[in-house]
């Protein structure tokens, strides 16, 4: 894989409609360790993959659209609900 790492400007765009600290608190990270990856460009470490999946999931992008802002483009959309205390994902895929 070729592509640059642009996970803080679509961090950047993203985030403009919702608070930091809400975001953060949905997916299990501080607030300062967003903002330092969307406006301080900083890479995270392996230990945050846990948290990169359910920032991905939380804005309803795959996790290389997050980082790198390309898709292999076989998942056509997806939405995430909940029900009670169940989380449910509907995925449209290509698979031709």
């Amino acid at each position: 894989m070729d592509e640059k790492l642009i996970l803080g400007q679509i961090l950047r765009k993203k985030m403009a409609s919702e608070n930091i600290a809400a975001i953060g608190k949905a997916v299990g990270l501080d607030r300062r360790v967003l903002h330092s990856w969307a406006y301080q460009d900083r890479v995270p470490s392996l230990k945050f993959a846990s948290q990169l999946r359910k920032l991905a999931n939380h804005f309803n992008l795959q996790l290389e659209e997050l980082l790198f802002g390309v898709s292999d483009k076989k998942i056509i959309t997806s939405i995430q609900f909940r029900d009670g205390e169940s989380m449910f994902k509907v995925v449209v895929q290509k698979i031709e």
